[in-house]
């Protein structure tokens, strides 16, 4: 065959090179005459037909059964041109098996067959095997020709299809079941049948639980890439107080830290609250893998024991706190001590008021009723109806554990006179952490 010996005529100018230096193909000197000697063994051509577009596999063996070392130069020939080749360095009486593997473009016959050639100070010499016939048919040849993802990003858990186009470029109707891997690993599988000609296609649905990018394939094409992601997922942490034991009344500050350990921004809402009074409630944005400090100021109207609470989404915190509030005991007398004065009387009232709570009372305010009403009190050169911190610094605060006396504070019984009533009076203390009273004295005017 003309087209195949003209790689031959190649390798003779070669060998004369090589004569020229007394060395073998590969470049080591001769000795002593000796020779590599070229042999192929275990030639194999597929023996009965195969589809169109599938690959051709052609195996064989190079023997060297000389004394000296070679390079081999093997050719495939299909229908008489060369088609392929491959070099050889095998060691003296040694064999190397390999193969080719070419792909038919058409329908048809196809002879195949295989030439080597070795060189040696002798000259070239040439080794054939084969030829064989391949034939090629039209059948049917199902192949995959386009891979879609509807997602290149998508959350933890949602679903993602992957869409894969087929054409069957075969002549006859054919079925292949087709795997979807996922990192390489099948984790769905399914089936297509075309007629020959035909297209179609097959969709897998599929998710995954672990964050990354993922690479999702079908046999015959290119991987796709799917990157899943955690959506914003937002946690409390490290809520605290300047004070767990607070004054009734009095500010105390928080604090707390919102994270978002997803991978992607989001906005949540949060409420604190005391029990149930709201405090304060807003809306913050906060970037993937981040988080925020929040911090304000509180007040609780209640003692005793009440819960901090930061709520977001179905997410709560609380923290307890022991707030400590006042508790006044009012202790009084009178002058002149009677249970029936004349009306039209100046009295004279003394009292002490004594903190036996933990906590303040702020901004304490007196003030003397008579049958449920405000009394005009005289304290010093001050005259009115309510004593307050005003009048008398001390009642700004009246500390836990302390106590406040006044003594002859003098006010005056009113009534109609000739007629006989009987009068009740009651001290109140109104603070801002809540009102206080005395127990009650009757009298008669």
């Amino acid at each position: 065959m003309r087209v195949r010996r003209v790689g031959l005529v190649a390798l003779v100018a070669m060998a004369f090179m090589l004569l020229a230096g007394c060395v073998a193909p590969d470049g080591e000197t001769l000795a002593d005459g000796k020779t590599a000697k070229l042999k192929l063994e275990e030639f194999k051509a597929p023996s009965g037909p195969i589809v169109l577009g599938n690959v051709a596999h052609v195996e064989f063996t190079v023997v060297n059964e000389g004394e000296a070392d070679g390079s081999f130069a093997v050719q495939l020939l299909v229908d008489g041109q060369v088609n392929l080749e491959k070099t050889f360095r095998v060691f003296a009486g040694t064999r190397e098996s390999s193969s080719f593997d070419f792909k038919p473009t058409e329908a048809g016959e196809y002879v195949v067959e295989l030439a080597a050639s070795v060189i040696s100070e002798k000259g070239t010499t040439e080794v054939y095997a084969g030829p064989s016939t391949i034939v090629v048919q039209k059948g049917a040849l199902l192949v995959p020709v386009r891979l879609e993802l509807s997602h290149k990003e998508a959350a933890l858990g949602e679903d993602v299809t992957a869409t894969v186009k087929f054409e069957n470029q075969g002549e006859q109707k054919g079925e292949s079941v087709v795997p979807l891997r996922l990192d390489g690993e099948p984790i769905l599988e399914k089936s297509i049948s075309l007629e020959g000609g035909q297209t179609g296609t097959l969709k897998f649905t599929f998710t995954s639980q672990a964050r990354g990018l993922r690479s999702v394939s079908v046999p015959g094409l290119d991987p796709q890439n799917v990157e899943f992601y955690l959506p914003a997922t937002f946690e409390i942490a490290n809520l605290r107080v300047d004070d767990d034991t607070p004054n009734q009344g009095r500010e105390f500050s928080y604090s707390f830290t919102i994270r978002n350990v997803g991978d992607r921004e989001g906005t949540v809402s949060y409420i604190v609250s005391l029990d149930t009074q709201n405090l304060r409630s807003e809306a913050v944005k906060i970037s993937g893998s981040a988080d925020t400090q929040i911090s304000g100021k509180a007040t609780s109207d209640q003692a005793g024991s009440v819960q901090l609470i930061v709520n977001i989404q179905e997410i709560k915190e609380t923290l307890a706190l022991n707030v400590q509030g006042p508790s006044l005991a009012i202790q009084m007398t009178t002058d002149p001590y009677n249970s029936e004065w004349n009306c039209y009387d100046e009295a004279f009232v003394s009292f002490t008021i004594s903190n036996t709570g933990q906590g303040p009372a702020d901004d304490a305010k007196v003030e003397l009723w008579l049958d449920g009403s405000k009394s005009t009190i005289t304290y010093g050169s001050w005259q009115g109806v309510t004593l307050a911190k005003e009048t008398d610094d001390r009642l700004a605060e009246i500390g836990g554990g302390s106590s406040v006396s006044y003594d002859d504070l003098k006010f005056h019984v009113i009534d109609y006179c000739g007629e006989v009533d009987e009068y009740t009076l009651v001290i109140k203390v109104t603070t801002k952490q809540g009102v206080f009273s005395s127990q009650p004295l009757t009298f008669s005017v």
